[in-house]
């Protein structure tokens, strides 16, 4: 890998961390927004300054991101591909914030069927952009290539949950338990994804790379 790709690639996968931590902080701030998808009956009213409030944080999470994909795209170019995706994902998450900010509540488009529709997307982009990690992972570490793998399949058993209408209330569950067991799973992997991209920023930096490499990348 050339100085600069490997520079490049470097400052990728920061603001990826970087991006990540938003989405983490997201998950922090307002995680009982997940009731609108698992038990919208249940879920708190929000005057219109706390959704705009409690949004922003995944409303910037794309931000560095998508700034992120082409980095990521010197090496693996499907990556390239993300970028209309993740615009898209970031106009959604902003079309939410500025219907929140203008005072709309939270009812069944907005509550259910926009939130399955950016999970959809969500699934998607977070998948296909961990395949890419977990390709570049492989040039340097096969444990860490492992692990991005298993972060990426485990995400989409979780998002795809949580975009399912299960039924909480006929079976007797409690919505805020099953919201926190969802939250707990979905913190944690958001957290390891975070952990194996900066140890995947730090193995690129110490190692060194052969001609195979090379080419590859």
């Amino acid at each position: 890998m050339k100085s600069w790709k490997r520079h490049s690639l470097y400052v990728a996968l920061t603001r990826l961390i970087w991006g990540y931590g938003l989405l983490y902080l997201q998950l922090v701030f307002r995680g009982d927004r997940y009731l609108d998808l698992v038990a919208p009956e249940y879920a708190p009213a929000l005057e219109w300054w706390e959704q705009v409030i409690f949004a922003l944080p995944y409303y910037l999470g794309y931000i560095p991101i998508i700034a992120a994909l082409p980095g990521i795209a010197l090496c693996e170019r499907s990556a390239k591909l993300l970028r209309p995706l993740g615009w898209t994902l970031l106009a959604l998450e902003g079309a939410r914030w500025l219907y929140a900010l203008c005072g709309g509540s939270s009812g069944v488009w907005f509550g259910y069927v926009y939130g399955v529709l950016l999970c959809v997307l969500t699934l998607y982009f977070h998948f296909q952009l961990l395949t890419n990690l977990a390709n570049i992972a492989g040039r340097f570490s096969r444990e860490r290539a492992h692990n991005l793998r298993l972060v990426r399949t485990l995400n989409l058993i979780v998002i795809t949950l949580c975009s399912l209408p299960l039924p909480i209330a006929d079976l007797g569950w409690d919505p805020w338990l099953v919201t926190g067991i969802i939250l707990i799973i979905a913190a944690f992997l958001i957290l390891t994804a975070r952990s194996e991209i900066l140890g995947l920023r730090r193995e690129m930096v110490e190692s060194i790379c052969t001609d195979t490499e090379v080419e590859s990348c």
